[in-house]
């Protein structure tokens, strides 16, 4: 399933694309969630990884114990991006340039058929309450992103509480050093440089799934909250290998890039916290596999 794909793809990266502002104003129940932590010891010193989770509900905690110590004790915080860049506004405004609009000259309308170009200004307009001008000229997979992005969050999930959010406000307080372990152009072009076919079946799909939205986004979630290693492959990983275009793209690339950027960091004389989406983590082609069969002995902590 294409839109299962999309959505994996959404908990790989970060989303830089959101700025919706949401809240709930109903008191929940906290929820103790334990995800999955995993640690590499090379020459005195220890990198941790910890799968991320960009959009969560408001009554997960999760954030203390060992990934607290952890990552409060680290010398290096290492994201996919480093979003503390300075220049990043600027790349991201030329990366989205590229890989968010259609090239000149071309709209949705000239390539989609006419009953999906329909439906998806149907939902452009009752789900982005966005008018068909707005969304005319934007590339089908960005399109498919957004209409899952705000169906996430209108299922109570916020980027709020996220793991991103919450490590950015200790980083922030305590001015650790940040790194990244590829460029926005390399992150965009992963999704924005399918070919259009490509992009046609995930914009399909999408329109297809999203009242599945709360049964998938359930099963995700609980796999992460119990750091059930077998069921995180399952959900994040397997149904993705059905399109080897968009797995290839959007996992194998990409983890094999950053295992000699690890291989530096756990070189230096320093403790790493590496923060990245959880379907870098998990089955076979993950980048712990990667960097388990170049000799590093991997511990589950948590």
């Amino acid at each position: 399933m294409v839109f299962k794909k999309l959505i994996t793809a959404l908990w790989i990266g970060t989303l830089f694309f959101t700025n919706h502002a949401f809240s709930q104003e109903k008191t929940v129940q906290k929820i103790n969630a334990n995800p999955a932590l995993w640690v590499i010891e090379n020459q005195g010193h220890k990198t941790y990884f910890l799968g991320s989770i960009h959009l969560l509900p408001k009554d997960f905690v999760w954030y203390g114990s060992k990934i607290k110590s952890a990552f409060e004790g680290a010398d290096e915080i290492i994201f996919e991006i480093d979003m503390y860049d300075p220049q990043m506004e600027k790349k991201v405004q030329t990366s989205m340039m590229k890989y968010v609009k259609l090239p000149e000259g071309q709209s949705l309308k000239s390539v989609l058929d006419e009953e999906t170009y329909k439906r998806s200004m149907l939902v452009a307009k009752n789900l982005l309450g966005a008018p068909e001008a707005s969304v005319s000229t934007l590339q089908p997979w960005f399109l498919s992103f957004q209409f899952a992005v705000v169906s996430m969050v209108k299922t109570g999930l916020d980027p709020n509480p996220s793991v991103d959010e919450k490590m950015e406000s200790f980083i922030k307080l305590k001015n650790v050093k940040v790194s990244g372990l590829e460029t926005i152009e390399d992150h965009m072009s992963a999704l924005g440089g399918q070919k259009m076919s490509v992009q046609l079946e995930i914009l399909k799909d999408t329109l297809d799934q999203l009242d599945d939205l709360p049964k998938y986004m359930n099963k995700l979630l609980e796999a992460w909250k119990a750091a059930d290693e077998k069921e995180l492959a399952t959900a994040f990983v397997d149904d993705m290998k059905k399109s080897p275009e968009l797995y290839e793209a959007l996992l194998v690339k990409r983890n094999k890039a950053w295992v000699p950027v690890l291989e530096k960091l756990m070189a230096a004389k320093q403790d790493n916290f590496v923060v990245v989406g959880t379907a870098h983590l998990v089955g076979s082609d993950s980048v712990l596999n990667m960097l388990k069969a170049k000799g590093y002995k991997i511990s589950r902590v948590q």
